[in-house]
């Protein structure tokens, strides 16, 4: 596993970058990380990388949650592709999205990532081929998410993903 200087030595890192608003459906986090077995034991972290009018929402519920330790909120970035590039996993929670950059900028650093389904993304977002899909719902991401964590590192899938964004987007 890489190391970083932009983000901790746990043992699986999934990292979201957006703005902080309703539509993100960011309280997904949450629901995913109380579900999944042993986030401690595993050494998860949930890196989420923007700002927004539910900043204080978002951390009120991670804090009567109790999982500060597990979901970090490291604010808006001037540069946060290292976070991205250092990631284990790349995660988009958004219910509405016209095209995600962010997902595009994920594949094209070669990180793995998990899709909620939107128009959007439908485009180029094929899952099993070049990232997972989830449906709109906190318990289909809830399953991707796992699938994600306890298949191999899905080296196929990240190089077809690569390949994508290079053919089908400006690499500037």
């Amino acid at each position: 596993m890489l190391m970083s200087p932009y983000i901790d030595e746990a043992k699986i890192r999934i990292v979201t970058l957006c703005r902080l608003s309703p539509e993100k459906h960011l309280d997904n986090i949450i629901f995913v990380m109380s579900h999944l077995e042993a986030v401690k034991e595993m050494g998860i972290k949930w890196y989420i990388i923007g700002d927004g009018p539910e900043r204080d929402y978002l951390y009120s519920l991670v804090e009567n949650s109790h999982m500060r330790e597990s979901i970090v909120f490291l604010g808006q970035q001037l540069n946060p592709y290292p976070y991205i590039k250092y990631a284990d996993f790349y995660v988009n929670t958004s219910y509405q999205e016209s095209q995600s950059l962010s997902v595009l900028e994920a594949m094209a650093l070669n990180t793995p990532c998990v899709v909620t389904r939107t128009i959007g993304t439908e485009g180029y977002c094929i899952n099993g081929e070049n990232c997972f899909v989830a449906e709109q719902s906190r318990e289909s991401l809830l399953q991707s998410i796992k699938i994600i964590i306890s298949s191999d590192y899905c080296k196929e899938m990240v190089e077809n993903a690569y390949k994508m964004v290079l053919s089908n987007f400006s690499s500037e």
